[in-house]
Order: C-alpha cells, then sequence, then structure tokens
C-alpha cells in the first residue's frame, strides 16, 4: 500500500482529533506503558514488542523492545515501515506468520528493512466510538505460528493500556469541566457558598470572599450568625445559626427569597442581602450539603428609594388620581418610561397588565357614587396584587395600568390577580351587613418588546383589552 492510500485510511478527523486529545504523541516514556511491552516480550518470547500511536503520516513508538538504539531514540518511523498501520486501518487484530509470504506485507520496509518476519498486533480501541489510536505488537525475526491464545493473551494486555488511556481522558474531562464551572462562579456578581453537612466549606466564589471580608477559615454552624454578622433586616437581631439558610439546606430544606442584613467593620450599616438556598445531593439521592446563593441588594434598594423619591415629586406635579391615591396617566407614562429603559435586554422582561371594570353600564345606572366605589375596589385589589416596585397607575375612569419588571409569564400575573379578585368576592358575598355585588373585570396582559416605547406597549394593550372586551362580550351573548 502507498503511503497515500494509507494517509487516507488513517486520517479519519474524528480518530485524529481523540488521537491529540490524549497528548500521548511526542510525549515521554512512562513505565506504565513500558511494563507492558516488557510483559508481552517475555510473554511471547520474541525479540521486538512496541505499543505505538499511529496519526495519518508515521507510527510513534511510544513503548518499544527491540528495534536497536537508533529508531528507539528516533521514537517512530514513517507509515511505509509500519506494519501496525494494516491493525488500524482494519479496527481488528491481524496475526502473520511469515510476513515475507504476506502477499500485502512482503514488500514492506518494515519486512526488507527491520527484518519483521513473525507479527501479531492488536488495536487499542479508545472512546465510546472505539477508535483504534495505536496499536500493541509483538514481532520476530523468523516465522512463528500464532494461535487464538496468542492473540487473546495480547488483547488482555492492550486492556491495560485502554484502561489507562480512558482513564487519562476522563480526568481531562473532570479537569476541564471543573475549571469551566470554577470560571462561571468566579464571573457570578452573586455570592456562592457550598457546605458538607457538617458545615465544612466545599466551595466559594470571588463574590463571597468580598461579601464576607475574604475570610476563608472555616467556622463551625453554631458561629455563622455571629462570626459572619448575619442579622435580621431589622439589623438588630442576629439569626438563629439553625434557621439560615444554608443551615436549613443542610438538613434537605429549599429556601428562596431570604432577607437580611450582613454587618462587618467594612460595612458595619449593613448590607441589605436576599439569600436562595437548596440541598446537595449525591447521585443516589443521599445528603451531600448545601449550596446557597447570596445577593447584593443595595442597588435595589437605591433604585427602589429614587424611584419612591421621584413617585413623591411626581405627586407634587399634580400626577396623582385623587379617588384612588394612584398615579395618573402622566406619572404612568413618566415612571414606566424609566422602567422600560432600564430594562432594555432580553434578560429584563417586563409585562404590562391593563384592567378595566367590565359591567361598568351596570353601576352607571346605580348612580356615580358605586361606580366610585368599584373604582377605588379595583385600586385597592391592584395595589395588593402588585408590589411596590411595579408601577400601578389609573389611566382613565375605568382603565388601570400595571408594569411589572421581572416578570416573563402572564398566565401567572393574570393567576394572581383573579385569584385576589375572586377572594374579594367570596368576601363580599359572606359580608351580610355589607352587601356588594360580585366585582367584574377584562383583564389583558402583553410582554414588552426589545426598544418599545410606553406609549407603543400601551398602544399594543389596549388592542388586546378591546380584544378580551369582545370575547367576554360574545360569551355573555351566548
Amino acid at each position: 500500500m502507498t503511503d497515500d492510500g494509507a494517509r487516507g485510511a488513517l486520517a479519519d478527523p474524528a480518530r485524529l482529533k481523540l488521537l491529540a486529545s490524549t497528548h500521548l504523541l511526542d510525549s515521554a516514556p512512562e513505565e506504565v506503558f513500558d511494563r507492558l511491552t516488557r510483559l508481552t516480550a517475555r510473554l511471547f518470547g520474541v525479540p521486538l514488542a512496541m505499543l505505538s500511536f499511529l496519526d495519518d503520516k508515521r507510527q510513534f513508538f511510544k513503548s518499544v523492545i527491540g528495534l536497536g538504539e537508533q529508531l528507539t531514540a528516533a521514537r517512530g518511523v514513517p507509515l511505509k515501515y509500519s506494519i501496525c498501520q494494516h491493525v488500524v486501518q482494519g479496527h481488528a487484530p491481524m496475526l502473520v506468520d511469515d510476513a515475507r509470504q504476506h502477499p500485502l506485507l512482503k514488500d514492506s520496509a518494515a519486512v526488507t528493512k527491520l527484518g519483521m518476519v513473525a507479527y501479531v498486533g492488536v488495536p487499542l480501541l479508545i472512546g465510546p466510538g472505539a477508535q483504534p489510536l495505536g496499536v500493541l505488537c509483538a514481532a520476530d525475526h523468523k516465522p512463528r505460528s500464532w494461535t487464538a491464545a496468542d492473540q487473546a493473551a495480547l488483547e488482555d494486555l492492550a486492556a491495560g493500556a485502554v484502561s489507562e488511556i480512558e482513564l487519562r481522558l476522563a480526568a481531562d474531562a473532570l479537569r476541564e469541566q471543573t475549571e469551566l464551572m470554577q470560571a462561571v462562579l468566579e464571573d457570578m456578581a452573586d455570592a456562592v457558598i457550598a457546605v458538607d453537612t457538617s458545615g465544612a466549606p466545599i466551595l466559594h466564589n470571588r463574590a463571597a470572599l468580598a461579601l464576607f471580608g475574604g475570610d476563608t477559615s472555616p467556622i463551625p454552624p453554631s458561629q455563622w450568625s455571629s462570626q459572619l454578622g448575619l442579622y435580621q433586616p431589622d439589623g438588630v437581631t442576629l439569626f438563629e445559626p439553625g434557621k439560615l439558610p444554608l443551615a436549613r439546606a443542610m438538613r434537605g430544606d429549599s429556601s428562596d427569597g431570604v432577607e437580611a442584613l450582613i454587618k462587618s467593620p467594612a460595612h458595619p450599616e449593613g448590607i441589605p442581602t436576599s439569600t436562595s438556598a437548596r440541598p446537595l445531593r449525591r447521585a443516589d439521592g443521599s445528603l451531600r450539603g448545601g449550596v446557597s446563593v447570596i445577593r447584593d441588594m443595595t442597588m435595589q434598594r437605591r433604585a427602589t428609594e429614587a424611584l419612591t423619591r421621584h413617585a413623591q415629586d411626581m405627586r407634587g406635579q399634580a400626577t396623582i388620581d385623587e379617588l384612588t391615591g394612584l398615579g395618573n396617566r402622566r406619572s404612568f407614562v413618566n415612571l414606566a418610561g424609566r422602567q422600560l429603559r432600564a430594562a432594555q435586554s432580553p434578560s429584563h422582561p417586563v409585562l404590562l397588565l391593563l384592567a378595566e371594570i367590565a359591567d361598568l353600564p351596570r353601576l352607571e345606572q346605580q348612580g356615580q357614587d358605586a361606580v366610585d366605589a368599584a373604582v377605588v375596589e379595583l385600586a385597592w385589589l391592584l395595589s395588593e396584587v402588585f408590589r411596590d416596585s411595579d408601577v400601578v397607575a389609573r389611566l382613565r375612569e375605568n382603565e388601570f395600568a400595571a408594569l411589572t419588571p421581572g416578570l416573563d409569564d402572564a398566565e401567572v400575573l393574570l393567576t394572581r390577580v383573579q385569584r385576589r379578585l375572586a377572594e374579594r368576592n367570596a368576601a363580599a358575598a359572606a359580608d351580610p351587613d355589607l352587601p356588594r355585588a360580585p366585582l367584574q373585570l377584562t383583564l389583558a396582559v402583553v410582554a414588552h418588546g426589545h426598544g418599545e416605547s410606553i406609549e407603543a406597549l400601551l398602544v399594543r394593550a389596549d388592542a388586546e383589552l378591546h380584544v378580551q372586551r369582545e370575547r367576554l362580550t360574545a360569551s355573555q351573548v351566548k
């Protein structure tokens, strides 16, 4: 076979990529492989034994016995000297009693120049695809009849090399995965801390060190609150150690959004935080420890305070609806517009809800007091459903709006409002001293599009509210 033919058969990109990942080509001799070639030569009583890896141009001797000082020092030969290339190409063992009589090998330089006559070789099949990266072989300078038992024995020896290589590949993959995980952790703005069931640290990131002043010395869980300055939001009461989110996670419990104030000499006023924690479990489900993610809420608190101050300023500019105490359309456009400009990325979702009283004509027949009472009830209902950081306003007589950043599930938002409405109507029906008709609402929710203005968002929401209004009317007619 020509060199070009050999290179074509050996040049499978997947095989060469896997071979490169082992870092065995051109590597130094290693006792673990030398031991296998010594055992091979001793077991078969041959002068030649080799453990080789082949790319598309050459055969590299990872370990070799019996080829002389020059070839041993060269650590390899071109493919024209290689009988092992045929083992790789065939993905199978090769047994040759007399290569001088073999039609494929009799003119090979391995036979004519290196004097190989009898040859037995088995492939080193590595990885899920069983790629033949190399060969373990034995050879003699005289003819020899190889047996099936010889092949089986050589395959057993080759299995030792395969196990060693696959263990190294697995270790490399694990190391790469660990380095990636550590890089992700170090880039996180939130502090991440993991401990075992005794409270001994497993890992932490840079943000955790910064939050707790860079102290990495182990602290008994019973002293976490006092040593790390973990206070209740009031800034006066220390957390009970057993009620800390991470301590609960060590026992198998999960926590979300637990607020705390972390005080230190560098931050005596305290850093407001929100903590979530989860149990760490092994593959068999047994508890290994716990992990907590701690978010510094300082910037969010400042933003909320700034919005609050702005809202107070707006009240001085005739932006408050007198009947409900909510902002009017002017304040909503200003505040909601600011919220949208601060959330100009897909990772900061925003939903807009419009709500109106569905049975307004019936209320108007009862007089303006009935209409006003229903409007005030709707304002209170929305105020209870939405957060202080959301923007809620009365846009016109019978239409309210609420902008809620950080939420991308319209069904969740609608469910919240409808659940509170059902609770209100149930309470009204159960109060004999204050009979009230059920409050009926028409609701519409739209998601903010990237770069969309508040005015454009309101137009889309009004269109959706019209659709919902028509659907409700159609259902009532039926």
